[in-house]
This record gives structure tokens, sequence and C-alpha cells, in this order.
């Protein structure tokens, strides 16, 4: 796995770095906006392939890695429309801040008018947007990843899957060290005096948060491609 720890650190590293590099290009015109496009693509196409082939390897280890990102060139374009369709989904959910934010405040209106006492709204806010946030963060790709480690790995037929639920629990304990920690990490700015040294600082906090979010994701493919099972749909050229 180390090989592969290696090639996830490196290319999400260098693809992040052109993705910024890419929000300054200039739009201003036609040709610049076709060129910002054509970018995009150079650089979201690489990305999944990296994330596509990763989940092939993770699944058959035994193929080695140049074969299992061969493979996945096959199931991109079908890995890359789940990719599609999650992204719009956690997109969607995140436009539901605003209205659920107004039905806690309904809530705390309509439970101080009937049980004749004050309820604090920001209490029943904060309730719908942590579910709000569970749904988006936790339920969604729960159910997401293994459909796309199907599609990866089998293309159409692989995606009839779904995660047993021991994948719930991984799934949480990665999120945790993948995202909780080096929020942590990130957030926690030690007095430091003179440049030099919070320079080194952030850069390890950083390197550290960064080591942490790459293994998290690894653990979360490799957990996702062997607890996942095949939900078949017999045929009758089967049954013969």
């Amino acid at each position: 796995m180390k090989p592969l720890w290696l090639i996830q650190a490196a290319g999400n590293a260098l693809l992040l770095w052109c993705a910024f590099t890419w929000l300054g290009i200039r739009d201003s015109r036609g040709w610049q906006l076709m060129e910002t496009a054509v970018l995009g693509l150079l650089i979201v196409v690489p990305w999944l392939w990296l994330q596509d082939g990763t989940l092939v390897y993770c699944g058959d280890r035994s193929q080695g890695l140049w074969t299992a990102f061969r493979k996945g060139v096959k199931t991109l374009a079908l890995f890359s429309a789940v990719v599609v369709v999650f992204v719009a989904l956690v997109w969607a959910l995140g436009k539901l801040d605003e209205p659920i934010t107004k039905a806690g405040e309904r809530t705390a209106s309509w439970l101080t008018f009937h049980l004749r006492k004050p309820i604090k709204p920001a209490m029943w806010v904060r309730s719908y947007l942590a579910v709000l946030w569970g749904v988006r963060w936790i339920v969604l790709p729960v159910l997401a990843l293994p459909i796309a480690a199907g599609a990866a790995r089998n293309g159409v037929r692989g995606m009839w899957r779904r995660g047993r639920k021991v994948f719930w629990l991984e799934y949480l304990t990665a999120l945790i060290i993948g995202f909780y920690l080096p929020s942590l990490l990130m957030g926690w700015v030690p007095k430091l005096t003179g440049t030099a040294p919070q320079v080194v600082s952030f850069v390890l906090r950083f390197g550290l948060a960064y080591a942490l979010i790459v293994t998290a994701w690894l653990a979360v493919v490799f957990f996702v491609t062997q607890t996942s099972v095949c939900v078949c749909i017999t045929t009758n050229s089967d049954i013969s």
C-alpha cells in the first residue's frame, strides 16, 4: 500500500496546486473561457482517474498498480458520472441551509406559542443544521461510496452494491481521522515568536494534516472495496 499512498499524496498535491493555478486564469473573453474549460478538464479527469484506479487496485491488489489504473480507464466515464451525481446532491443539500434555518426558527416559535414558555430558536436551528450536515457528509457518502466502488471495478453491473453495516463505523472513524483531527491541527496556532518558527510550525502541521487526510481516504477506499457486497440480478441466461 506504500506505493499507492505515495501516488495519492503526490497526485492529489499536484492536482490541487494545478486547481489553485487554474482559479487565477482570466476568463473575460470567449477564447479565455474556452481555455479555462479545457484546462479544468485536464485537471478533473486525471483526478477522477486517480481515484478510479485506486478503487480498482484496492479491490484486487494482486493485479498490480499499473494494471489496476489501466483497467480504470474502461470504467472512468461511468465512475465520473457517479461522482458528478454525488457532487450535485451534495451541492443541492448545501442549498437547504437557509430553509432549514427558517424551519428551526418556526419550530421554536410554534413550541413557544403552544407550550407557553420561551424556546430559543438557536437550539432548534443548530439541531436541524446538524441533521442536515449528517445527511450530507455521512449518510450520502456511505450510500454513494459502494456504488462508486462498484462502478469503478465492474462497470454498470457492479453499481448494484451496498455497504455492510460495519462500513458506517469504519467511515465515521476515517472521517474523524481525516477531517476532525486535521481541522484541529490547522486551527491550533502555537504561540511562537519569530517568522521562522511560525513557518516551520505551519509546514509541520499542514504536512501532518495532509498525511492524515490521504491515509483516511485510502482507509475508506480499502474498507468500501472489501466490505461492499454485490446485489446480483439473476437472469434466465444465468440460470441456464
